[in-house]
Formats: C-alpha cells, structure tokens, sequence
C-alpha cells in the first residue's frame, strides 16, 4: 500500500512539473554550458518571494498564479555567434496548441509571445522566445490571465493596455 501512495505522488509531482518539448529540448541542448544561463524557479520559491516583497496588489496576484519560470539565456554571444533561439526553437512550438500572442522583428531581432490558453482567457503556459543580437527563451507555468498581465504592464507603460495589442485567433 505504501508503495502504491509513493507511485501517485511521483506521478502527480512528475505531471504537475512538466514543461513544453520545445523548451525541455532548448535546456536538453544548452543548460550547463560556458556562456548559457540557464535558471528555474520553481513556484514556492515565487509566492515565498510576494509574502516578503514590496510589491503592488496587481504584481501579487499575477505572481502567485505562476507556478514555475525557467530562463535561458546566451550571456556570451562571441561563444554562440550562430544561436538564434528564436529560428531554433520556433519551429518546435506546437501551433495547434500555442496562440501567438505577439510577434516583433526589427533589424534582424525577432521576439515572439505564445501562450497555450486553458480557456478565452486563461493561460496555462506562456513562451517568449528572442533571437538575433540577444538569444533569450523564457517559459512561464501557471493559470494566469491576460487581465492580470494588463494591471500589471499598465503600471509600467505609458498608458496602452496589452489588451488592446493581443488579438486571439
């Protein structure tokens, strides 16, 4: 009996820590290596953080409905001159499941938001992938929605919402 409750909580760990295959192959391929940062916070460690941070009511409740975030990043691009995260692993994204949030090319930088929704509203999982001078692929886990992004960016912008940027399919 034992044996059958430790095999449900791996099960549950495991399935409640899964990530998107492009982004698990994108830290498959370069976690761990000189001039790659690479950096997991898990979703404790996030609402640990809000309890402790001065932080405005909007970026709490944002902050705790994520459950994980994983960053990787080229720090040394002389080490990487041909990686483009962004061509790499944009064609990994599974589009029948990610709705393209926005896409930003300019002067040979491509930046691209795509979010897997739950519902018209909700994302499950979030990948902002960045490719050209500056190689970035953020992947965010949690159910958050795009309301609680706008509160959040609306402190910090001149006034546009991100609502009336993003357009659903």
């Amino acid at each position: 009996m034992k044996n059958i409750v430790y095999f449900i909580f791996a099960l549950f760990l495991f399935a409640s820590c899964n990530n998107d295959p492009a982004v698990d192959a994108a830290f498959s391929k370069y976690s761990g290596h000189n001039g790659i940062i690479s950096i997991t916070v898990p979703g404790f460690l996030i609402r640990t953080a809000v309890a402790f941070g001065d932080l405005e009511p909007a970026e709490k409740e944002l902050l705790q409905n994520i459950d994980k975030v994983k960053v990787l990043a080229v720090d040394d691009e002389f080490a990487y001159p041909d990686v483009n995260f962004y061509n790499e692993f944009n064609r990994l994204i599974d589009d029948n499941s990610y709705t393209e949030l926005m896409t930003v090319k300019e002067d040979g930088n491509n930046v691209k938001i795509m979010a897997q929704m739950a519902d018209d509203e909700e994302i499950r999982n979030l990948i902002i992938m960045v490719g050209g001078e500056n190689n970035a692929l953020v992947f965010i886990k949690g159910e958050f929605t795009i309301d609680q992004i706008a509160r959040v960016t609306n402190q910090y912008n001149d006034g546009r919402s991100i609502t009336s940027l993003v357009r659903f399919n």
